[in-house]
């Protein structure tokens, strides 16, 4: 693959890591936005822009795959949180800025629109990874604050109303969806034009995220290369940890193959922008937290595109190999 072609297909990850290194090496920016409060209405934003992707046939269609959609489930709110919650402990001893950060992340879904693009890029079932990450958004609104709340008062003797975090995220998670689905049946025939914008808007409400979060954990990682190593390993053990455990169920119970990279990006995802509103809103002074959030969404991204074109590359292949072998019989 040429130098420019690389470039082009890894673009937005590019600007990613650039914007990461700018938010650490100048903070002032990210702080102020963290200070006025965006977070909650960039996190509506992003909502609102993945749920214009829903239909109803997607719904239709995808609930066949009930098998993907309940180990999905599983994974995103019980293995993920385990194993998180397990390697913390051995590397992380103590820390409690990442082992805040740990619990809020552990318990949310995956990305809407990384999961579902990434998906995409890998000739997935695409409907099935907007079922699953959809679904499991709406359930994180209530499992979420109730896992947090019960690890944190236990280990850290936080008490949180869990009933406020509920309706905030009740607010900024399901209402846009709704409101999305509204848009849409009004706007039907401007859809066409609408969705040109969806991913730039998508895009651009990832990099104000790593923005406040980089911003915010900047006076900490000065100088402190040590610990920005130990978590890129951590984001990264953990997520082929919860990969691996997808594509091993997906086999078991034969899955199409179709639905495996939905099931895996959809499970092993988690979701940046509401770790962020929870951090924001309810942990602010745990300062390090926020970065375990924006490395976790880069080694995502990055582990996940690569897999995205071995799929890709795995299906092209098997496809040529059963056409030319049609074409010998």
């Amino acid at each position: 693959m040429k130098l420019k072609e690389l470039i082009s297909k890894n673009m937005f990850v590019i600007i990613l890591i650039l914007v990461l290194i700018f938010s650490i090496l100048l903070p002032q920016a990210g702080q102020f936005l963290k200070e006025i409060g965006i977070s909650s209405v960039l996190t509506f934003l992003a909502m609102f822009v993945s749920g214009l992707s829903l239909t109803l046939d997607n719904v239709k269609s995808s609930f066949r795959e009930y098998k993907a959609i309940i180990f999905s489930s599983v994974i995103t709110f019980v293995v993920f949180p385990l194993l998180a919650y397990f390697l913390n402990g051995l590397m992380f001893p103590g820390n409690e800025d990442l082992f805040v950060g740990t619990v809020i992340l552990s318990t949310q879904a995956s990305t809407i629109s990384s999961a579902i693009v990434l998906t995409m890029a890998a000739g997935g079932n695409v409907s099935l990874a907007i079922i699953i990450t959809v679904l499991n958004n709406f359930l994180s609104v209530f499992i979420s604050p109730l896992i947090i709340n019960g690890v944190l008062s236990v280990e850290n003797h936080i008490s949180l109303n869990t009933m406020e975090m509920i309706l905030n995220l009740v607010m900024v998670v399901v209402v846009p969806i709704i409101i999305a689905q509204i848009i849409k049946y009004i706007l039907k025939d401007k859809m066409k034009y609408i969705n040109k914008i969806r991913k730039p808007i998508a895009n651009l409400v990832v990099l104000m995220f790593v923005v406040i979060g980089a911003s915010t954990a900047a006076p900490q990682l000065s100088g402190n290369y040590r610990i920005v190593a130990e978590v890129v390993l951590y984001a990264f053990l953990l997520h082929m940890l919860i990969a691996s455990i997808g594509y091993i169920y997906s086999k078991i119970v034969k899955l199409k193959t179709d639905d495996i990279p939905a099931l895996v990006f959809c499970s092993s995802e988690k979701t940046m922008t509401s770790s962020i509103l929870i951090w924001n809103n309810y942990f602010p002074s745990y300062t390090l937290a926020p970065i375990l959030f924006v490395f976790n969404h880069i080694i995502q991204i990055i582990i996940d595109s690569i897999l995205a074109n071995v799929w890709v590359n795995l299906k092209y292949s098997e496809k040529t190999e059963s056409a030319m072998t049609q074409s010998l019989q």
